[in-house]
């Protein structure tokens, strides 16, 4: 070839393959930004879950100590606290206490209620997010029921002995979400 010869025509594919491979990688790039966002997202709803529902068992916890330590229909012994305010659970074909609002010391618009349920003054609490804590306390002896142990007797439902008491603790902590924790007490008062 000379060089004054005319050059033969490029096909020039390099441009197109360029292009469509930084296509296909901005696309992948976007996708997993994207996937990770979701990702951080559900990893905090699951991380402020798990805060709520610790904070509920700990103040759980907590009231049944209050209980244990001062039950009701006892003076308060010195140093320890009062007994928790006590709400008679419903008949059995009533809603459970602790699903009545009016148990509850705010109600759902947000308006102050008498006091039923009892606040929650755990300083542990604080640190876990907590803006609210209260526990319900509900009077179930009712539902204690004994069975008749004597042999060659049907077993018949009999009295429950005076000196044993049932209740049902409800604790309810508010934050960035509610949750709730229950258990059920039974207390010798010998």
């Amino acid at each position: 070839m000379s060089p004054l010869s005319p050059r033969p025509a490029s096909r020039g594919f390099v441009l197109p393959v360029v292009l469509v491979v930084l296509v296909v990688m901005t696309t992948v790039v976007l996708f997993n930004i994207r996937r990770g966002a979701v990702d951080e997202r559900l990893a905090t709803n699951v991380r402020q879950f798990v805060t709520m529902e610790t904070a509920a068992t700990y103040a759980l916890r907590y009231c049944e100590i209050m209980l244990t330590v001062s039950p009701p229909g006892r003076a308060a012994l010195p140093g320890l606290p009062d007994p928790p305010n006590v709400v008679a659970a419903p008949p059995s074909n009533g809603p459970p206490a602790w699903r009545q609002w009016a148990n509850w010391n705010v109600t759902p618009v947000g308006l102050p209620n008498p006091l039923h349920a009892t606040v929650v003054l755990a300083p542990d609490l604080l640190g876990l997010e907590v803006q609210r804590a209260e526990c319900l306390f509900e009077d179930a002896t009712n539902e204690l029921v004994v069975l008749n142990t004597t042999p060659n007797v049907a077993n018949n439902a009999t009295d429950v002995p005076p000196n044993w008491q049932k209740y049902r603790i409800t604790a309810e902590v508010q934050g960035v979400g509610v949750a709730r924790a229950q258990s059920e007490l039974r207390i010798s008062l010998n």
